[in-house]
């Protein structure tokens, strides 16, 4: 509890003097923080469908309390979201988050000067992917020494410190940094206009440079891609390997509908094509994919199963009806209106899923689905029902895993539809699943990990400097070896 008292004492001065100048850094009094922090208490213990499988409800509650007396001096929002970072680390689920009011995104990607730089993370290494067009500061591919003096071990480890991921899995939090590093920067790094970076060329000589922030909004506009935007799904023929490489961004229907694309007709396009090519082998690439609804996930497992098949042993709640007393951004009607009838069934404080329900009965093998060799590539980003496809797809034999361990735990794990509590003082809005999902087949790894693959196989630096995916690069080689 020292530790705690020491560090929110240091965060409450250090953000004393900004909230002089920025509005967004108002101070709250402790006893407000403290109504916030109750807020995100009850939404923990009446709402997440698995808050103690690491920690137990009395080790949970203590570090509740501890950290009540810890909070005695005032703080604005933004450091107050730090305070509560050890709660989410104790529950270890993704879906569990705290965010920052939206007014103050808005205001960071409307008015904020950011880091101009998209980044590859391999092998605890930060290399420049990308940069708004028009610039020339670096080749693709160069490593980052330092940013302002700060190292990049330095940047990596306070970027992984606020990356909550499922359990003790960490290839998550790497795939997070890439997506967010601009943000993460700005956030928990430091908050210049200008950036002096020293970095490592393509040839081992050691470089420096200075570049000036951009906005969101501008880096948003001076990078967008020319031509026609990439579609969510895309199939790729192979000729010279016999082989079928379909990409799938996301396995998330609403994202997929907004499209344009409709899963039923790709999939039954796709086994067309499958046929017409007397195709040998398919590779479904997840990488980076989610999505909340594992039905999506079961259509896309039917195209390629060989026996009946279901995605989950069992789902669970621990929420029937809607906790009072709290403001919550979207009160999930839909949800609640049915979940009496849906779960009635209750053991160890959860209700889970009506035995009968379609969602835990086996599917029947699809007609024509796809008999020949499948892989499927994933990696830390890979997660719900994505994940969900990859832990069938082992489990059950059907498919060859090949990449990183998924970001979704393997042995239970939350998703679907989630609600958004908006405490009352501060204005943190405390994201929380309300399902909970018990995957079908044997976890053949760590329990506190996600699926792991047959087959390792990570991105390469040559691929960030050559702008060519250098996995699919290698399983194309090891496919056509093999035939």
């Amino acid at each position: 509890m020292r530790r705690w008292k020491g560090i929110v004492l240091s965060i409450g001065l250090m953000h004393g003097v900004l909230a002089q100048s920025d509005p967004f850094n108002a101070p709250i009094y402790p006893e407000r923080l403290h109504e916030d922090l109750a807020v995100l208490h009850r939404v923990i213990d009446e709402v997440h469908p698995d808050p103690y499988r690491y920690r137990s409800h009395e080790a949970l509650n203590a570090l509740f309390d501890s950290l009540e007396l810890a909070i005695r001096v005032p703080m604005p929002a933004e450091a107050f979201a730090q305070v509560l970072l050890p709660v989410l680390e104790a529950v270890g689920d993704m879906h569990l988050r705290v965010d920052l009011p939206r007014t103050f995104e808005e205001h960071v990607d409307a008015r904020v000067p950011l880091l101009p730089l998209d980044v590859r993370v391999v092998d605890g290494r930060i290399l420049v992917e990308n940069e708004p067009k028009g610039f020339r500061s670096f080749t693709p591919g160069v490593r980052i020494l330092s940013i302002n003096g700060i190292s990049d071990v330095e940047i990596l480890d306070r970027m992984r410190s606020v990356v909550v991921g499922d359990g003790a899995n960490t290839t998550y939090a790497v795939r997070v940094i890439e997506r967010d590093f601009r943000h993460l920067y700005f956030l928990h790094v430091e908050r210049p206009r200008e950036f002096h970076i020293r970095y490592e060329d393509l040839d081992g000589l050691a470089m420096e440079t200075t570049i000036f922030g951009m906005t969101g909004s501008e880096i948003k506009s001076s990078t967008r891609p020319d031509g026609v935007p990439l579609l969510p799904w895309a199939a790729q023929w192979l000729p010279e390997v016999s082989t079928e490489w379909v990409t799938m961004r996301t396995l998330d229907l609403d994202t997929l509908m907004a499209e344009g694309q409709v899963p039923e007709k790709f999939l039954a396009a796709l086994l067309r094509d499958l046929r017409r090519n007397n195709a040998r082998t398919l590779v479904l690439d997840v990488r980076g994919a989610g999505g909340r609804d594992l039905g999506v996930a079961e259509q896309v497992f039917g195209a390629i199963a060989k026996a009946p098949y279901r995605m989950v042993q069992d789902i669970g709640v621990r929420c029937l009806e809607l906790p009072e007393g709290i403001h919550w951004e979207d009160e999930r009607k839909d949800h609640f209106a049915t979940a009496r009838a849906r779960f009635p069934r209750q053991a160890a404080d959860v209700f889970w899923l009506w035995a009968k329900d379609e969602r835990l009965t086996e599917m029947p093998v699809a007609k024509r689905a796809f008999q020949g060799t499948v892989y499927i590539v994933c990696d830390g980003s890979t997660r719900d029902a994505s994940a969900a496809l990859v832990m069938l797809g082992k489990r059950t034999g059907r498919a060859k895993v090949v990449g990183e361990e998924v970001g979704t735990n393997a042995t239970s794990f939350t998703g679907g539809r989630d609600l958004v509590a908006v405490a009352p003082n501060s204005g943190l809005r405390y994201t929380v699943p309300l399902m909970r999902y018990i995957p079908e087949g044997v976890v053949s790894g760590p329990p506190d990990h996600g699926e792991m693959p047959h087959r390792t196989a990570a991105w390469l630096a040559y691929g960030t400097a050559t702008g060519r995916d250098s996995v699919k690069e290698a399983l194309l080689m090891m496919i056509a070896e093999l035939q």
